[in-house]
């Protein structure tokens, strides 16, 4: 890793262009993953606590984070899909929501109960999720806002 860090910081000041998306790129993740010592001549790791989960994952999909959930080690993108559940009629999808993997299973419920309200006629009566989508904010939302409950 050290090697890499060297190599990154003489390509960043050999090549100084910030007008450059892959020289962005590649600052960045000198920044996110590598110091000066105090004697600002060597270059070290960073410890894995000082690294964020939306460091650079990938050069390629930069806006992609990390996330440790339950002990697996998760890189991308978390998504909620918001569906109708009727027994006598057709089920539909009413939404697609996709986010930074970082984000918590509990954010995506209103915004999915609100789009849903939108598509269809009917009210909502009832929601079914799992644990994660459960917080205070959401048991308010659904007791103000839809006088339902998780």
């Amino acid at each position: 890793m050290q090697e890499l860090g060297l190599l990154a910081y003489t390509v960043i000041e050999l090549y100084n262009s910030p007008c450059s998306k892959h020289y962005e790129t590649l600052k960045r993740i000198f920044s996110e993953q590598f110091k000066m010592d105090d004697d600002g001549k060597t270059i070290i790791s960073r410890n894995k606590e000082e690294i964020s989960a939306d460091s650079i994952q990938s050069p390629h999909d930069t806006d992609c984070h990390y996330r440790n959930k339950d002990g697996n080690q998760i890189k991308g993108y978390s998504m909620n899909v918001t569906e109708s559940c009727d027994g006598e009629s057709l089920n539909l999808i009413s939404g697609v929501d996709v986010r930074v993997v970082s984000t918590a299973d509990n954010d995506f419920l209103q915004n999915g109960v609100n789009g849903t309200k939108e598509l269809f006629t009917e009210t909502v009566k009832n929601i079914h999720t799992d644990g994660a989508y459960h917080s205070t904010d959401n048991q308010q939302f659904c007791k103000n806002e839809m006088q339902i409950c998780l």
